[in-house]
């Protein structure tokens, strides 16, 4: 999931960024269920720290923004 081949620097491209976020995203809600909808930001940090933490600091802030805006977004899907 680095990405390096696609980017000129440390960085991950969007895709890769995109996927990753979901792949998380998927994973904590199957560990969590409805309860990730109440998780904040820093929550979410710490919960997927050990899994990012070898990213660059920009990416590892993206992917968090990433996951909380789904939670956000399947939040009103589910309960409008």
């Amino acid at each position: 999931m680095r990405g390096r081949l696609h980017s000129t620097d440390e960085r991950l491209i969007d895709d890769d960024l995109t996927e990753l976020a979901d792949e998380l995203s998927i994973r904590l809600y199957a560990t969590m269920g409805h309860r990730v909808y109440l998780l904040s930001r820093p929550d979410i940090i710490q919960l997927t720290k050990s899994y990012i933490d070898d990213l660059h600091p920009e990416d590892q802030d993206a992917i968090c923004w990433l996951i909380w805006d789904l939670f956000q977004e399947g939040m009103q899907m589910e309960f409008g």
